[in-house]
């Protein structure tokens, strides 16, 4: 990633800042794999807490991952429903990994993956048509407990409006980027402490990280409405 020194700084400094303020957490225990990967298919453009809701709602109305797999994508969309955004994307996606699974290994599991070394396993994973990097990542992370750290969409956009990332660099670079400075033995907690910043709202995403997410910078993740918004608020109010 393009001046990658400076925000690796930026990043570890903001990190710190909130892991300090953070309660220290313990890797829990191993999550199954298949449905790891079910759960960030769907919440990779949210959170894995929504991806995990919408798999309780298509478990709600079919009967298993299998039947997931061999149904239409207007059939699981419409499952779907409102529970993630774009849900055709994610159920084109969702079905076409559980089939690539299936190819593999005739059926529909992972289980395989915990006889593999950790680069193997996850060179399997993205193997896997209709896999994200984000996905990989959390099946390597959350079920395996090897080192990766998954970059969700909104953790991309938050890292970028917060000046932590290059405002070009794509969602894998991103990624690499940060499993190269976040140690294996950090991993785990630089993953959770660093969930809710992706979530917070812009004002209060970075607690007065150096050279970084300063309030006047983070207006330029919103859309070019608010911003004129914005500006007409602070002329409208100053003295």
């Amino acid at each position: 990633m393009k001046n990658g020194t400076l925000y690796a700084k930026r990043v570890k400094d903001l990190y710190h800042k909130l892991k300090a303020q953070a309660e220290k957490t313990e890797p829990e225990a191993p999550t199954e794999p298949t449905e790891q990967l079910v759960v960030a298919l769907l919440g990779e453009t949210t959170s894995l807490e929504s991806g995990r809701r919408a798999l309780g709602r298509l478990l709600e109305r079919m009967i298993d991952l299998n039947e997931i797999r061999v149904s239409s994508v207007n059939e699981v969309a419409a499952a779907l429903g409102d529970c993630v955004p774009d849900p055709e994307a994610r159920a084109d996606a969702l079905i076409r990994a559980l089939n690539a699974v299936f190819r593999k290994e005739h059926a529909v599991s992972l289980a395989k993956l915990a006889g593999k070394g950790m680069r193997e396993a996850r060179a399997y994973l993205e193997s896997l048509d209709g896999m994200s990097p984000f996905a990989a990542a959390a099946v390597v992370h959350w079920s395996l407990h090897g080192h990766a750290i998954p970059v969700s969409v909104p953790m991309l956009s938050a890292l970028k409006a917060a000046q932590l990332a290059h405002p070009d660099a794509r969602l894998d670079e991103v990624q690499a980027f940060l499993e190269r400075n976040i140690s294996a033995g950090e991993a785990h907690q630089f993953v959770v402490t660093m969930e809710p910043f992706a979530h917070a709202r812009p004002a209060s995403r970075v607690p007065n990280a150096e050279g970084a997410g300063k309030p006047t910078r983070s207006r330029a993740g919103r859309p070019p409405a608010q911003r004129q918004a914005a500006k007409r608020k602070g002329h409208s109010g100053a003295k």
